[in-house]
């Protein structure tokens, strides 16, 4: 089957054909009934000459197909376009973890040589203040990112030539401090993962195997009515889950925004990346603690 923005013109020629030989056919007979004769070629002609006669110059004899104006059509459109932006919005759970996770994770990893290292415990400052003055460096660039995204989300729909006055502005600024909350959860991750020391290859596939964990659990890639109980049971165990949940709230397709289902979400999103920072730092003092950290055993020759 072809079809094109143009194939209703066939359709209507085909209909005002049809109607043009019904009225032809009804015209024959009645003349046929009145004269008392039979419908023959000839009287086809005259009865297709009235029809075309009485037609002439007459308007509302075909009268032109309009469209009328819709009076939910601004609404539906304001609609797609809240729904374009919340789609957006869920869509930042995977490249959002994905990024900072592997941003921070190499950052800091950057730090862990021995020779830095014993460079950075020599100093007068303590260790912990440092890791924090690296994390918060992480960090802010976790919120610019985030605000970033958060501007491109609002481009989307703009680009679709949708309007964006559908989205409510306590919903917006809701998903800003999701988003936000997220990026320096996410960033907690990497800091996480950067006191284990591992080096830049085993950071990019946990941060694939991570992120790819959050897209299919977390309800961003597939509605959350198809997931198996197993799927959902692990998205919750990942603040990825908790991120979409609160982006819903403050969000959904209604356009109301739900203070009290949105609170929830981005406290649990919050307490993930308080777990990954402790963590972090237990492991950060586990590796202070290894007796690793002196100079590698080498040989020096005397001169004589």
């Amino acid at each position: 089957m072809v079809t094109s923005f143009t194939g209703a013109y066939g359709s209507l020629a085909k209909l005002q054909v049809e109607d043009f030989l019904n009225l032809t056919r009804m015209t024959a007979l009645a003349d046929a009934a009145s004269s008392g004769s039979s419908v023959s070629v000839a009287s086809l002609n005259a009865a297709a000459g009235s029809v075309i006669a009485d037609l002439t110059g007459n308007a509302d004899a075909y009268p032109q197909i309009a469209i009328a104006e819709d009076p939910a059509g601004t609404d539906d459109r304001e609609a797609n376009g809240r729904y374009a932006f919340q789609t957006m919005m869920d869509m930042g759970a995977y490249p959002m973890v994905a990024a900072m996770f592997t941003i921070t994770a190499m950052t800091m990893g950057s730090f862990s040589g021995a020779r830095v290292r014993r460079r950075m415990y020599a100093s007068p400052q303590r260790t912990g203040s440092m890791l924090f003055q690296q994390f918060a460096c992480c960090g802010l660039f976790g919120v610019l990112v985030s605000l970033f995204y958060l501007a491109l989300a609002l481009a989307l729909p703009v680009a679709a030539g949708l309007p964006i006055t559908g989205v409510d502005p306590r919903g917006f600024l809701l998903c800003a401090l999701t988003m936000v909350a997220y990026s320096l959860t996410a960033a907690a991750s990497g800091f996480m993962v950067s006191m284990i020391a591992v080096n830049s290859a085993a950071i990019n596939a946990i941060a694939n195997v991570y992120g790819l964990v959050i897209m299919f659990t977390s309800g961003m890639a597939f509605p959350v009515d198809l997931m198996p109980k197993v799927m959902i049971v692990i998205g919750k165990c990942t603040p990825g889950w908790w991120f979409c949940r609160s982006i819903s709230a403050a969000m959904n397709s209604e356009g109301t925004v739900s203070v009290s289902n949105w609170f929830p979400g981005i406290a649990l999103v919050l307490l993930f990346g308080v777990a990954f920072i402790a963590l972090g730092l237990a492991l950060s003092q586990m590796r202070r603690l290894r007796p690793n950290l002196a100079a590698p055993a080498s040989t020096q020759l005397a001169e004589v």
